[in-house]
């Protein structure tokens, strides 16, 4: 899903809509150069809940990519 903004929003000038695959090429970047794991590896410690009750900055970097999912408990 992506929000399209309105014709006179200024804001979205400089707007540029990313692939599904560009955002995977970006997570996985994201999640190697904060955290030194592929995107695969911190998709499945996500869910495994091994992040869970982290306040680490890192991790919330790269969990930014996960579009709101939460970790397992």
């Amino acid at each position: 899903m992506t929000a399209r903004p309105r014709s006179d929003d200024l804001a979205s000038e400089d707007v540029v809509e990313l692939t599904p695959e560009q955002v995977e090429l970006a997570f996985d970047a994201e999640s190697r150069a904060s955290l030194g794991i592929s995107a695969e590896e911190f998709r499945r410690r996500w869910q495994r809940g091994e992040y869970a009750g982290q306040d680490n900055e890192a991790v919330w970097r790269v969990a930014f990519f996960l579009g709101g999912l939460a970790p397992q408990q």
